[in-house]
């Protein structure tokens, strides 16, 4: 699963610096271990005396893994920064899934290539127009998958950097992930560019409000449809109720017993002391209910 070496992290380098300085090692003796391009990781192993022991501890540090890029830094660190990085774009776990069923084993024979993952719902991927502007439509009908995006640094800053997607027209196959894996970790056939790739939060989408008063208005309207769709049938209903008014009226003003300071033939020309509220109309207040129901439902739809 690895293999052995011994090096003076003492020794100067050409950069004047020692490894030990550089990874901010302990005092020797020092065992670490190298994966992926990653840092160097410190393995303790005081105490072992089982090769079992040595392969259990090292395994979770050499083992290959994609990356999930979870801010812009931690993008820089494991991708923008590296010699080559494999971006794995996907907007749902299924998706992410299917394609590292898929790299995963590759992996293994591309320790140069770095993997990370990058929810495209939450990060949205800054890149150089040269490089943007050669990426390809999926086809229509073509079933969903995750992108995958090559980027490779060189070592100097005049080289520049290189970039490449994954052929849109092509299904995301072992044959076909390895052939991209080998374009990508030898540096050929990429499209030239300058400016560093980076990632940034991706903004919210703006939420469909509806005033209360437009909804209100759209309601009334629908209930003005409503009643003139009822032809006669309406009219005599409100005929109905409005002669069940009249009548209550009439009755409550020829029922009606109040006593008045004065001449008793003046009680029944002078307004009534207290006026009868009629609670059998249905009319605005139901309308008027109706429509708070409806306008509160339109805003329990609204996706915030």
């Amino acid at each position: 699963m690895a293999t052995f070496g011994t090096v003076d992290c003492w020794e100067l380098m050409s950069s004047g610096k020692t490894l030990a300085h550089r990874f901010n090692f302990p005092k020797p003796p020092v065992t670490f271990m190298v994966a992926n391009g990653d840092a160097p990781s410190i393995l303790d192993v005081d105490g072992m005396s089982k090769a079992w022991q040595l392969k259990r501890k090292a395994a979770p540090f050499l083992s290959t893994s994609v990356e999930r890029i979870d801010s812009p830094d931690r993008f820089k660190q494991y991708c923008s920064s590296r010699k080559a990085c494999l971006v794995v774009g996907f907007k749902s776990a299924p998706l992410l899934s299917g394609a590292l069923q898929v790299l995963k084993p590759l992996l293994e024979h591309h320790r140069g290539v770095r993997a990370v993952a990058v929810d495209t719902t939450v990060w949205k991927v800054n890149l150089d127009k040269t490089l943007s502007a050669t990426k390809a439509k999926r086809p229509t009908g073509a079933p969903d998958r995750a992108e995958l995006l090559c980027l490779t640094r060189q070592p100097h800053p005049s080289s520049g950097r290189g970039g490449a997607f994954f052929p849109a027209a092509s299904d995301l196959t072992e044959d076909t992930a390895a052939k991209f894996l080998d374009k990508c970790g030898m540096g050929k056939g990429l499209v030239s560019f300058s400016q560093s790739p980076s990632v940034k939060p991706r903004p919210p989408e703006t939420p469909k409000y509806k005033s209360p008063s437009t909804s209100g208005r759209e309601n009334k309207s629908k209930a003005s449809k409503q009643g003139k769709a009822g032809g006669r049938g309406s009219k005599s209903h409100s005929r109905g109720r409005s002669t069940t008014r009249d009548l209550n009226n009439k009755q409550s003003k020829g029922s009606r017993r109040a006593d008045f300071v004065g001449s008793r033939d003046q009680l029944d020309q002078d307004e009534p002391v207290i006026a009868s509220v009629d609670t059998d109309d249905g009319g605005s207040d139901t309308m008027d209910d109706d429509a708070d129901d409806e306008v509160n439902e339109d805003l329990e739809e609204v996706e915030l």
